[in-house]
């Protein structure tokens, strides 16, 4: 066994004494680990996400590497796909550009991009400061203008645009003008913009006409409150994919508490909970891919329907395992009634009774049938099934529509006694059946006893 070790003193081989926090291993094939935790440089002022891989000795195999700068990011968990890359996510501030890819740029000597570019290249991001210097060889230091074209790739929502220059410039989204600061210098601009999932096409364009020039391009999600970020790693551990948001949620304080999983299929599974620990209205999940696609944008999986105010689960979200279940193949039906004794009045009404029917197996009950065989001296008033039975004798039917996977149903049955005595039990039978065989018949009948009774009301004599 090996004791306790240092893994380093500094973030991203900074001299000065850094804060780590929320350090989680996550087991890899090989027998090694991954260690994700964020670190905080109070002098430098930076947070971000970091990763190691250690091997079954503590050894690292994998060094310290910084998986997402100038976004604060806590709290990281990680999972390994059967395919072997790794998805790590976290919680932090919206990350810049999502989906940004190189940018085809164009140089033209005027202010009017008109005629043959004079110099072309490829940049990764719209930011440069040029100063009193040509932008690139060929181009005069005045007088020039320059365009920029590529492609994003988002995950849909609402998106807050900035744009800068000196001087002017002006933005395309999908051929469409969403900004135009053409007569304008030296200045920021922003706009939101609504983005539907997928690609879009984005150009840029400025113009110097003289003194110190530069540019500027960067997008973000909307979202002030904490959101899911993530990025995939392949099986040597190097960024593939991301950062990456995962979409806005319902939570109005934004999202916290990621916890990840995988199934068979190369997906990574995330769930999370509200920010706000004592309002946990929520928890949330979505679907990634193995290349960083959301396959399923957030969704809430379950509401609390307590009447607390938040839902009791792991407060950093972990714990969280791959869980799987086949539903039985054939028809599963379930039937309950409550309550199992319904007070009645001597010729009177009984307690309604609530029936309760469900669909646990794979394949639907169709010819659905409710029979209930009532005591002779019970009769059937009316029920709230929106099925209108069939009376004949002690015997009411219902026939009922399919019951599926899932599916509940209720409704109340109101019946009334004839001439009885005080204390008797009156049966009523209740059967559940099908055209097809059911896999645990067991459960498709109750039996409902309504007592005869009569209330008794004690004075009340107050001093």
């Amino acid at each position: 066994m090996r004791g306790a070790t240092k893994l380093t003193d500094s973030v991203a081989g900074s001299d000065y004494t850094a804060v780590y926090h929320s350090a989680a291993l996550t087991r890899l094939t090989g027998s090694r680990a991954l260690l994700t935790f964020s670190g905080y440089d109070s002098l430098l002022g930076s947070m971000a996400i970091y990763y190691a891989a250690l091997d079954s000795d503590g050894n690292i195999q994998h060094p310290i590497t910084q998986l997402a700068d100038n976004v604060w990011g806590i709290q990281p968990a990680a999972t390994q796909l059967p395919n072997g890359r790794t998805v790590v996510a976290w919680v932090s501030e919206a990350p810049p550009n999502p989906g940004e890819q190189d940018w085809a740029v164009q140089y033209f000597n005027n202010e009017t991009l008109t005629g043959e570019p004079v110099a072309t290249e490829t940049v990764s991001r719209i930011y440069s400061h040029w100063g009193y210097a040509s932008p690139a060889p060929g181009v005069n230091p005045d007088h020039f203008s320059v365009r920029w074209q590529g492609t994003i790739e988002v995950i849909g929502g609402d998106y807050i645009f900035t744009m800068g220059s000196d001087d002017g410039s002006r933005l395309w989204i999908d051929g469409e003008l969403v900004m135009d600061y053409w007569d304008s210098y030296c200045q920021y601009w922003n706009r939101t913009v609504a983005l539907t999932p997928g690609a879009h096409s984005v150009r840029m364009e400025m113009r110097e006409i003289s003194g110190a020039a530069w540019t500027y391009l960067g997008w973000q999600q909307d979202a002030e409150d904490p959101v899911v970020t993530f990025a995939v790693l392949n099986a040597n551990l190097h960024q593939v994919a991301g950062p990456t948001a995962v979409g806005r949620t319902a939570a109005s304080d934004g999202s916290n508490y990621v916890s990840l999983t995988h199934d068979a299929n190369n997906h990574a599974i995330f769930t999370w909970m509200d920010d706000d620990y004592f309002a946990r209205r929520n928890l949330y999940y979505a679907l990634v891919d193995s290349n960083g696609a959301v396959l399923t944008r957030p969704m809430i999986l379950q509401a609390s329907q307590t009447g607390a105010s938040r839902i009791e689960t792991s407060f950093y979200g972990y714990g969280n395992t791959t869980y799987s279940w086949t539903p039985p193949a054939g028809v599963d039906s379930a039937l309950a009634a409550t309550p199992s004794l319904a007070p009645a009045l001597p010729g009177g009404s009984a307690l309604p009774i609530t029936v309760e029917l469900k669909g646990r197996g794979g394949t639907p009950a169709t010819s659905v049938r409710l029979t209930a065989a009532l005591d002779p001296r019970l009769s059937y008033v009316s029920d709230t099934s929106g099925v209108t039975p069939t009376v004949s004798g002690q015997t009411v039917t219902w026939n009922l529509p399919n019951l599926r996977l899932f599916d509940i149903r209720q409704f109340q049955i109101n019946l009334q006694t004839t001439a009885s005595i005080l204390g008797e039990l009156l049966p009523v039978q209740l059967q559940l059946t099908s055209a097809e065989p059911d896999l645990t018949p067991a459960d498709n009948q109750a039996t409902v006893q309504v007592w005869i009774s009569q209330p008794l009301y004690l004075p009340w004599v107050r001093q």
